[in-house]
């Protein structure tokens, strides 16, 4: 495999959509760490599941918060 094939392969995704990975699945995983955990860090959360949060899991957050699937706390502008 050439190094830029390689590049390609382990950079770190920016969005949700470089994720290949759906908007639905992504909420299920954070509401399956936040239920098991009962209290989480968005960071832990992030890093838990191995996606950055900036771009991919803010997003997601952001989306279970308006739906009032959970509640965040203790945030500095996270979005409201």
């Amino acid at each position: 495999m050439d190094a830029n094939k390689m590049k390609q392969i382990t950079r770190r995704p920016l969005s949700v959509q470089e994720t290949a990975l759906t908007m639905g699945l992504l909420s299920e995983l954070a509401l399956k760490l936040i239920y098991n955990a009962g209290e989480i860090g968005a960071s832990e959360i992030s890093r838990q599941i191995c996606l950055p949060f900036a771009g991919v899991m803010q997003p997601v957050l952001e989306v279970l918060d308006r739906e009032e699937l959970v509640n965040i706390i203790g945030t500095g502008g996270f979005g409201e």
